[in-house]
């Protein structure tokens, strides 16, 4: 996956998972994979590549 104007990978990244899944214990974990894995692949189709990389807010 490549920029097309310098040939660099683009990622579109997110850096926490949203407070109202985080309350909602495991399932809001698991509800949130899910929802991050469609989004992966629909950014896949257009050529972007989906990262999530955990900042700590606290």
């Amino acid at each position: 996956m490549r920029s097309r104007s310098f040939g660099l990978p683009v990622h579109v990244g997110l850096g926490s998972v949203p407070e109202a899944f985080r309350n909602s214990g495991g399932s809001g974990y698991a509800e949130f994979a899910g929802i991050a894995s469609d989004i992966g692949r629909k950014l896949k189709e257009h050529g972007l590549q989906f990262i999530y990389h955990f900042i700590d807010s606290g």
